[in-house]
């Protein structure tokens, strides 16, 4: 074992600390380690008597002196076992005195017994303490004394001569005396020093009390002031994470305008850093120039108690970039007094983009409801023509097949025919402005379109009025094909070159292209194009342009500047937009004054083929065999027109001119077919008088008649067993063809 220190003491007193556990005092432990040295000594030193005994043959004393050293190492074990200091002390002290006792009856060697007598009141005193010590110290004298004279004359008692026992009793009473008063003043001290310990510990403790009511205070009032901070610590990191959190700028200035707070949108919002901000920056950094004086005098007023509720003004970022904004301000009190502001700043350049979206939507939604109100108009005066039209139409092929091939009359009858046609395509615009006139949808091509334009008649005579206007086209190869009406897109790609070259008149160009887009987010024009797959026409000239005044008007009816007699009926781009809406389209116009205009068209894309044309019939395919037809329309004209084609076809014709007597005809006769026309004024249209018929003739064969495209009356008018739809007026053609197809059915 290594020894710590450099003195013996501090070994032996580490070993004794490490054995006995807890607070000892200090002469407790030289108690110890006298108890320990006296033992391991007197061991010693017996045990040496003990082989000197033996050596002189004297086997008695030698095997006292070994039996002595034996117990005094079982007592030396006991107490490092037990740690019973006051018993092994004890224990100790009587086998000492024993011991000492026989050697003062034995003599010892060389008759130095009574010697050891000497250290034993020292050992009592020091070990048991002056009481105790002091009753084994003459309980020891006492028993020599007494067995000095009781067996003086026995054979194994040592003899001394009677000046050395003069000498020797008051030599250890001396030596006695002065273990005892040296041992009882140490206790005495030992106790007044305890009482004075005692007292002191006494007035400590009192002041130690008085110290932790103190402490106490003082640790509660630290503790309030902990928790305060760490309030203000908490509320002040809740309102910079509220702070944080909101998708505004948040801010504080002090009452010279320098920016002292700032939540994380500012910096992410102005592009500034917290360098900037450690720096220093004045809240008129981050206005406009322009704005600043203001920003400044609505500063003042805040700082005056004015209460503001809220400043528009336009916000620079560190980049120079500018946007609008809203700040709502508040004055900063301390103790009633303004020290700052504190206010959020909005940027508001959604809700103005959305203004200006609504005022554009209101503007649109204005024009809608014009356009449609001029369309209920149209499509009324429509309704009309069409009827009138009917005989117009229809008659000239009646009149046709009953006079000869070389007759004088068949070119004015044609004459009439081909003026009726013409008509009936004006009313086919109106229609078309009244978003009623698509009858029907087939699959086409936009390319095949214009190409037959540029080929037709309508397209020569435009060169003939504008033969300075060059017209380039570029046209998609593999463009996608659309479902539309082939007679309101042809009209709508000529009305749009028609209005390019009319833009030109001193000459120009013209460019007409096609291609396929696939629009993945809305497009934001003159109108805004929804997402998805569109076959896209544009039309674009170098002319005139259109004035911003001009722009909203363009596809109003009869809003025109172009020649009179030369242009047209006024509803070309009225048309247009008809076209493109009946088409679920939309239509974008980019112009400048002096540059030209671009109309861009948008119609939705489908992947289907372009079906084969059907090839003519001859009229034997679409005779009749005497079947019977009825025919229900309010107008006589339309009701002689149809009935005569009927009889020339070869079928049996009754009519009559409402649903109502048409019900009540057929409560009492039956008929193959009827004819309806869907709207009947007054009373019931073709919907509900054929749900009255279908009471009467489950089953029975009905085709729809209208100078309407298909609505969605007519639509359900088909679910419920209606077949055809003819759209008026119509040839005699037409009309065997589609009662043909129903007989066949």
């Amino acid at each position: 074992m290594k020894v710590q220190g450099s003195h013996p003491k501090q070994f032996i007193d580490s070993i004794i600390t490490r054995y006995f556990r807890g607070s000892l005092g200090s002469k407790m432990m030289r108690k110890i380690i006298m108890l320990n040295l006296i033992s391991i000594i007197g061991i010693v030193f017996i045990l040496s008597f003990g082989c000197v005994a033996f050596y002189q043959s004297i086997f008695g004393l030698g095997c006292a002196d070994f039996t002595a050293a034996i117990l005094l190492v079982l007592n030396l074990y006991y107490f490092w076992k037990s740690k019973h200091y006051q018993l092994a002390s004890h224990i100790g002290i009587f086998m000492a005195g024993t011991f000492f006792l026989y050697l003062f009856v034995s003599g010892g060697a060389f008759k130095t017994g009574p010697l050891w007598y000497y250290t034993f009141p020292l050992f009592a005193c020091y070990l048991l303490g002056s009481k105790r010590g002091a009753i084994a110290s003459l309980t020891l004298i006492g028993i020599s004394i007494l067995l000095l004279y009781i067996n003086r004359d026995a054979a194994f008692f040592a003899t001394y001569q009677k000046n050395f026992l003069l000498r020797f009793f008051p030599s250890f009473f001396v030596v006695f005396a002065y273990s005892y008063l040296y041992e009882y003043m140490t206790e005495k001290n030992q106790e007044e020093l305890r009482l004075m310990n005692s007292r002191l510990d006494r007035k400590v403790a009192e002041q130690t009390i008085e110290l932790n009511a103190k402490n106490i205070s003082l640790s509660l009032k630290i503790e309030q002031y902990k928790t305060a901070q760490d309030a203000l610590r908490k509320s002040e990191e809740r309102f910079r994470d509220l702070a944080d959190l909101l998708p505004q700028t948040v801010f504080e200035l002090n009452d010279s305008g320098h920016i002292t707070f700032a939540n994380r949108m500012a910096f992410n919002t102005f592009g500034y850093t917290q360098e900037d901000f450690d720096k220093g920056l004045n809240a008129l950094q981050i206005f406009v120039s322009e704005d600043r004086d203001k920003i400044m005098a609505y500063i003042q007023r805040v700082l005056s108690g004015e209460i503001i509720m809220h400043i528009e003004s336009t916000a620079q970022k560190k980049n120079g970039s500018t946007f609008p904004v809203l700040v709502y301000p508040r004055v900063i009190l301390h103790k009633d007094i303004p020290v700052g502001i504190r206010g959020i700043l909005i940027d508001i350049t959604a809700q103005k983009k959305a203004e200006e979206n609504r005022r554009k939507i209101e503007a649109q939604l204005q024009n809608a409801q014009r356009m449609e109100a001029l369309g209920i108009l149209a499509g009324g005066v429509a309704h009309d023509l069409n009827n009138v039209l009917s005989g117009i139409v229809g008659y000239p092929d009646l009149l046709l097949m009953q006079i000869p091939e070389d007759s004088a009359l068949r070119s004015p009858i044609l004459a009439i025919q081909d003026s009726g046609i013409k008509a009936a395509n004006i009313v086919q615009d109106l229609l078309t402005l009244a978003r009623r006139g698509v009858t029907s949808k087939e699959v086409m091509n936009l390319n095949n379109i214009i190409s037959e334009y540029l080929k037709s008649p309508e397209y020569n005579k435009l060169k003939s009025y504008h033969s300075a206007v060059e017209l380039e086209t570029y046209f998609e190869t593999d463009l996608l094909n659309f479902n539309g009406s082939h007679i309101h897109v042809f009209q709508t790609v000529m009305n749009l070159v028609s209005n390019a070259a009319e833009a030109m008149p001193d000459g120009g160009e013209i460019t007409i292209s096609t291609q396929n887009q696939s629009v993945d987010s809305p497009l934001y024009g003159f109108e805004n194009v929804d997402k998805g797959d569109y076959v896209v026409l544009k039309v674009s000239d170098t002319g005139m342009g259109i004035s911003s005044e001009d722009m909203d008007r363009i596809f109003e009816p009869f809003y025109t500047k172009k020649v009179m007699g030369r242009s047209g009926t006024g509803l070309g781009m009225a048309v247009v937009w008809g076209t493109i809406k009946d088409h679920s389209g939309f239509i974008d116009v980019q112009s400048s004054e002096g540059k030209g205009t671009e109309l861009t068209l948008y119609f939705p894309a489908i992947k289907q083929k372009k079906p084969k044309e059907k090839a003519l019939l001859p009229i034997q395919d679409y005779m009749g065999k005497g079947e019977s037809i009825l025919v229900v329309d309010d107008v006589k004209e339309q009701r002689n027109v149809v009935s005569a084609m009927l009889t020339q076809l070869g079928y049996i014709s009754h009519n009559v001119p409402s649903g109502e007597e048409a019900v009540e005809f057929l409560k009492k006769h039956t008929v193959d077919l009827i004819i309806l026309d869907m709207i009947m004024d007054p009373g019931m249209d073709g919907l509900d008088t054929y749900k009255q018929i279908l009471e009467l003739h489950p089953g029975q064969k009905a085709i729809i008649s209208s100078g309407f495209s298909e609505t969605e009356r007519v639509k359900e008018a088909q679910r419920l067993g209606i077949g055809k739809y003819l759209k008026k007026p119509y040839t005699l053609e037409k009309l065997g063809i589609a009662l043909k197809e129903e007989f066949e059915s």
